[in-house]
């Protein structure tokens, strides 16, 4: 990599850099919100608010990577093209198309981390959010936390005298257990912890230095304290699963198309979980591929912006640009939507979009050539010199 390379890669990274941090900051400052409003009303600690914003991270990098590397390129070009440096670069025979060695270098990096986010962390990212979106939503998760309270949790009864660490650690608890049949069973404890659930487990409590007195309805009826049969149990530590008789453990990964790898996606199509559809797979599969490789066609895209429009506000090239990325992504959407439904197959409705996007982008940075100083043009190929002959000729 040379002197130029350098300095064309210096100039694009620095605004992708930028885009990037600013992108990721927005979003997730829209999302932290209400993530932040969850949390505080379940009276969790605050750092299950970041636990789950870190499982977003991946969703908006895929989101980030493509438009920072459009407007990395955008302005890098822009800078250059604006400081008529791009022309003095041109004069020197040297064209536009090896300017891009580089940027799509840079390009091939972008769509290499978009592939593996899109293929692996955005799945199992989207998976461990939902999970812990379950566990905290979860009401019996919070009973427990008002000290001096009975909390009704299935067809156990809690009860700590103190609570401490934001709910997380109690002295002196009570619980009480109907075990079905008659059978029940009352526990009691110095201190105990409280263990958050997870992915496909229930939260549970655990209890130190405690007692457990077992009985039944018949004891009880009768006037017996206790059952010797069963006895007194003397515990140092004793772990109680918090189920309150629901759906308290997360689901398994897999229900949903969009958590499933890249891999999972095309093994499956043929034979889909119950509650997917073939389509579904299908649409999922192919949309992630052409995200990917829809990044090597943006510099082509944001080459003829930045160079087109260069004696114009540099807004107009910016805001252009974004229109017709918003555009491209709401049709290929429509288009995922279409063959999730089975009305389109997957080359109309996701790689005919790409395929038109493609060569429109393509057309537009030849044209942008067309318009440089002949000197520039002496070291581009033959067959663009032959089809920018064979433009001019059907112009005139």
């Amino acid at each position: 990599m040379n002197t130029l390379d350098r300095y064309i890669l210096r100039e694009t990274l620095r605004p992708f850099a930028v885009t990037m941090v600013l992108a990721l900051l927005v979003l997730l400052i829209e999302r932290m919100l209400r993530v932040l409003d969850l949390v505080l009303g379940s009276q969790g600690p605050l750092r299950l608010l970041f636990e789950m914003l870190a499982y977003l991270v991946p969703h908006y990098i895929g989101l980030a990577l493509p438009f920072g590397l459009f407007l990395g390129v955008l302005l890098g070009f822009y800078r250059l093209s604006r400081d008529s440096e791009l022309d003095s670069v041109q004069a020197a025979g040297i064209g536009i198309h090896r300017l891009l060695r580089p940027v799509m270098l840079s390009a091939l990096v972008v769509a290499a981390l978009s592939a593996v986010t899109f293929s692996y962390l955005q799945p199992y990212g989207r998976y461990a959010y939902r999970a812990m979106l379950h566990s905290i939503s979860n009401a019996f998760i919070n009973a427990i936390l008002n000290e001096g309270v009975f909390a009704q949790i299935g067809d156990n009864t809690f009860l700590s005298e103190e609570s401490h660490a934001e709910g997380q650690r109690f002295v002196r608890v009570f619980v009480y257990r109907n075990e079905g049949d008659g059978d029940w069973s009352a526990l009691t404890s110095r201190q105990g912890k409280l263990e958050r659930g997870g992915i496909a487990r229930p939260p549970a409590l655990w209890l130190y230095d405690g007692v457990q007195l077992g009985g039944s309805d018949q004891d009880a009826a009768l006037g017996v304290v206790g059952d010797p049969s069963r006895g007194v149990l003397h515990f140092e530590a004793l772990r109680s699963e918090l189920d309150s008789g629901s759906d308290s453990a997360f689901r398994a990964r897999g229900e949903d198309e969009r958590e499933m790898t890249l891999l999972e996606l095309w093994q499956l199509r043929d034979t889909p979980p119950e509650d997917v559809r073939s389509s579904d797979l299908i649409a999922e599969f192919h949309g992630r591929i052409v995200r990917v490789l829809t990044i090597f066609v943006l510099p082509f895209l944001a080459v003829p912006l930045a160079h087109g429009y260069r004696r114009r506000a540099r807004s107009f090239g910016i805001g252009f640009g974004i229109v017709i990325l918003i555009v491209y992504k709401e049709v290929v959407d429509f288009g995922e939507n279409l063959v999730e439904s089975g009305d389109l197959t997957a080359f109309t409705g996701i790689w005919g979009p790409f395929l038109l996007f493609s060569l429109g982008t393509l057309l537009a940075f030849v044209r942008s050539m067309m318009r440089l100083p002949r000197e520039a043009l002496v070291s581009l190929p033959g067959w663009v010199l032959r089809l920018m002959d064979r433009s001019r000729k059907g112009v005139a």
